[in-house]
This record gives structure tokens, C-alpha cells and sequence, in this order.
């Protein structure tokens, strides 16, 4: 997990949340579940370290929930649940948490809009973009420089930016992608990272467009998410063995 004074305030997890205790060797942890009996299926969750707020999408449910007093290392039970926004398609939401205006983004490329709420008052959303989107399907803020980026994987596939506040929209990579399944910024060094699903690769490029690489290509991989924590990529992937996997690369080199 990351802080606001670092890059990113992300946290990376499937379904559990595992401790590592070296390089080797990891212990599973414990499955965070709801307190209800209803059937759930999470595709997206990002996090507010400071607030202990832990945010996720439930595709069964078409909702938005919100988990109180959050940390990594928490007593199962010791947490409680609340339904934050109701109402998304049952399409591959995914969420970033501005843990600075205290704002919650999401995309939702079912019905093709971005939309933004207010976390201090949770009876306000608004719905940020709406034109120009055919499926928006990675959302990332960098809350330092108040920029937003999303990606559409529609029939013109590209990587936007705008404010936070939806100003000053633009396309900053529109050439060589296809299938830009999710994204995230390194916000101490002013880069944004990809998964593209189709070309089976993770990229990166400056906050203009400029200085695009590609930092690792793996064959037979749909990368469907993707995180950073100081100098290190996770992502979750669909390996063509019929294996789930979360990958961990270095985000200079790739290895």
C-alpha cells in the first residue's frame, strides 16, 4: 500500500489478503468477506490508507461498497461494511479513490460514462464523462497534480487525461493499443502504466504521451489489472493454461 507521499495509493489483492515474510516463502492470509448471506463477486477494490477506508466494486450486486477501519493487518471482524453507491452496470467497474479531495472515480464501460462521488457527502455523484467513451475500462488519479486518466478499450482504443475536475480532456496514447485493460500512475515520477490484453504487455509513458516503452511483453497472458508500489508492477493476469496469476516485475526493466 502506498500513502500520498509516495506513488500511488493502491492495494494489491484477488480475492485474500496475503503477508509476505520474504522472497520465497508467502503465508495465505485471511478472505475478507460480507457480513451478509448474498452472493458477491468483486472485480475492483482501491484503498485510502490514511482514511482506513477500503473501497470495492461487486459486479453481482451492481454496487459500490465501502469498508471502515481498514488495515492490512487487521483481526477478521474487527471491520464493517456499508453500501456506498448503488446502481452500476454489471460490467467491469473499476475504481481510484482521490484520498486528498476525498473523491471516489469509476468507470463503468457498460453504460460508457465516468463518474466521480463525493466521500464526505455520499449522497452526491456526478457523472464526469459521458461522450466520446465507448468502453472506459482503467481509471487512475494522481490527486499531486490533479490529473485524471482512463482508458477506452472501444473500437478506437486510447488512454485519456483530464483534471480532477474534468477540464482540459485529451488523448495522450492513441497508436499501437488495443485493449488497454487497466492503468496506474507513478505519481513521484510523473508516469503512467498499462496492461494492454490484447498485444500481452505492460507499457508505460510520460503524463504527455512522450517516452513510451514497453516494459514487458508475455506471451499468452490477458492482463487484466495492474498496480505499483515504489519500484515494483503487479499485475493480475489470465495465463492460456487456464491459470490465475498475480506477476511482479520490476517497472524499469521488466524482470
Amino acid at each position: 500500500m502506498e500513502g500520498p507521499s509516495t506513488t500511488g495509493n493502491k492495494h494489491v489483492a484477488i480475492a485474500s489478503f496475503q503477508t509476505f515474510h520474504d522472497r520465497t516463502n508467502v503465508s495465505l492470509g485471511y478472505e475478507i468477506g460480507f457480513p451478509s448471506s448474498m452472493s458477491h463477486s468483486i472485480l475492483s477494490l482501491d484503498v485510502d490508507v490514511n482514511r482506513k477506508k477500503l473501497y470495492v466494486s461487486d459486479r453481482y450486486t451492481a454496487a459500490i461498497y465501502m469498508m471502515s477501519n481498514f488495515t492490512a493487518d487487521q483481526v477478521p471482524g474487527n471491520f464493517s461494511w456499508n453500501q456506498l453507491h448503488a446502481g452500476n452496470s454489471r460490467g467491469f467497474v473499476k475504481l481510484a479513490v482521490d484520498w486528498i479531495s476525498n473523491n471516489l472515480y469509476w468507470t463503468d464501460p457498460m453504460y460508457r460514462w465516468i463518474a466521480v462521488q463525493s466521500l464526505d457527502n455520499d449522497e452526491m455523484f456526478k457523472i464526469l464523462f459521458y461522450s466520446d467513451l465507448e468502453y472506459p475500462l482503467g481509471i487512475a488519479v494522481d490527486p499531486i497534480h490533479n490529473y485524471l486518466f482512463w482508458s477506452d478499450a472501444g473500437s478506437t482504443p486510447k488512454i485519456e487525461r483530464s483534471t480532477l475536475t474534468g477540464t482540459d480532456r485529451k488523448v495522450i496514447v492513441s497508436t499501437g493499443i488495443l485493449y488497454p485493460t487497466a492503468i496506474d500512475v507513478d505519481v513521484a515520477n510523473s508516469k503512467l502504466y498499462w496492461t494492454d490484453a490484447s498485444r500481452d504487455t505492460v507499457e508505460m509513458t510520460s503524463f504527455t504521451g512522450s517516452g513510451r516503452k514497453t516494459v514487458r511483453r508475455l506471451s499468452g497472458s490477458y492482463f487484466y489489472d495492474i498496480a505499483l508500489f515504489r519500484d515494483t508492477i503487479f499485475v493480475t493476469a489470465f495465463i492460456s493454461d487456464g491459470k490465475n496469476q498475480v506477476i511482479i516485475m520490476n517497472k524499469t526493466t521488466g524482470d
